[in-house]
């Protein structure tokens, strides 16, 4: 699970923000986050929790973020 945390970084688009895992090397992301019945694997949603657990923090340096951006464009 170590190597797995090492790969976890931001990422985004034009409308969105994400936090992404893994790797070609730590391919493993998706199934341990999501599970994988077939083998046995449970879900261990790492990501989600850290949201839920962060939430307010996170949200907190959204509106700091969003407001400098705005306040550059002059609105």
């Amino acid at each position: 699970f170590i190597r797995l945390a090492g790969t976890i970084r931001p990422g985004r688009s034009k409308n969105k923000a994400a936090a992404r895992a893994g790797t070609a090397g730590v391919p493993y992301a998706g199934v341990q986050h999501y599970g994988w019945p077939a083998h046995n694997i449970t879900p261990n949603p790492f990501l989600t929790d850290a949201l839920t657990t962060h939430q307010a923090a996170v949200l907190a340096e959204l509106d700091r973020q969003l407001s400098r951006l705005l306040a550059g464009a002059g609105l």
